[in-house]
């Protein structure tokens, strides 16, 4: 039984509690968002995060995330189709350059720059809704860095400690407003600690036409992270694993649209071993060189 089901043995129970007791430990950190505000010409709110209602920008301190993971991991719907490896893959690598260029027509994710671009954030467990703490600084920074009209949407899901429920959902709706776009659309996606999981899972599930608006993804404190693919990012120990962590390759067709951000010191993606520095809550040092990478996708 996948050990975030009814089948949570005392290990499991044992390393979730103290995760979440250096996430409280650290929400004071959270509290100061150093990030510039959101260009309003550009950025509009999280209004049509969903059919649930409108939801809206995080604002103040959020509440201190805690890593999860759902209870099935589901079945990509095409083969790959951009399986290249990543650029710069392995523990420590650097980071991704380049500037975005000006708005033209829209293409597809594999060619062309973009007339407009939608970035959609899932947040960490237990904060606000909106794009989160972290995840609201990469979305400003892309946006500053692209030409283009963009748009910032903090997917409406619960984010909340019932584990399962709330990341199927976060999957779900991310996939209505990914298959929702036009074709030639251009997203990026951008997933914290939960809302990880759900970026990856959704992506393992697209369908090969949808899958093409997706740009560019950029994932932190991944519980699903696995050191084998060629995408990662961070200073990881070689042949580490998240706490449920993805087989090898399921997201092999976005292998060059990724970068998944793993600290050696976060229990979340690196499990019981996890010896390195760096915590859970300290991946906004990463926001520079994840937002870079992201506009120069679109």
């Amino acid at each position: 039984m996948n050990r975030f089901g009814t089948g949570n043995t005392p290990r499991t129970l044992g390393i979730m509690a103290a995760v979440v007791a250096v996430l409280v430990a650290g929400s004071l950190w959270l509290a100061h968002d150093r990030g510039r505000p959101a260009d309003a010409a550009k950025t509009t709110p999280a209004a049509a995060a969903g059919p649930g209602g409108a939801a809206p920008a995080s604002s103040g301190t959020p509440a201190a995330a805690t890593p999860v993971a759902p209870t099935a991991s589901p079945a990509p719907a095409d083969e790959p189709d951009d399986a290249g490896p990543g650029a710069g893959a392995g523990p420590g690598t650097g980071a991704a350059g380049g500037s975005a260029g000006a708005g033209g027509g829209a293409g597809d994710a594999t060619g062309g720059k973009c007339a407009s671009v939608k970035v959609v954030a899932a947040r960490g467990t237990g904060e606000p809704a909106g794009t989160g703490f972290l995840l609201g600084q990469v979305a400003r920074q892309i946006d500053a860095k692209v030409s283009a009209p963009v748009t910032i949407v903090g997917l409406n899901y619960p984010a909340s400690s019932d584990f399962a429920n709330s990341s199927r959902q976060g999957v779900a709706e991310l996939r209505r407003l990914v298959g929702a776009e036009r074709a030639g659309a251009c997203l990026v996606l951008l997933g914290y600690s939960q809302g990880a999981i759900v970026v990856g899972d959704a992506l393992a599930a697209l369908n090969s036409t949808d899958a093409a608006t997706v740009r560019a993804v950029v994932m932190f404190g991944d519980p699903r992270f696995n050191s084998a693919e060629p995408y990662n990012k961070g200073n990881f120990a070689p042949n580490s694993r998240g706490l449920n962590p993805r087989r090898t390759g399921e997201l092999a067709r976005f292998n060059a649209r990724i970068q998944d951000f793993c600290n050696g010191g976060d229990t979340v993606c690196q499990g019981n071993g996890a010896k390195g520095t760096g915590s859970h809550l300290d991946y906004n040092k990463f926001a520079t060189q994840a937002a870079a990478f992201a506009a120069a996708k679109v």
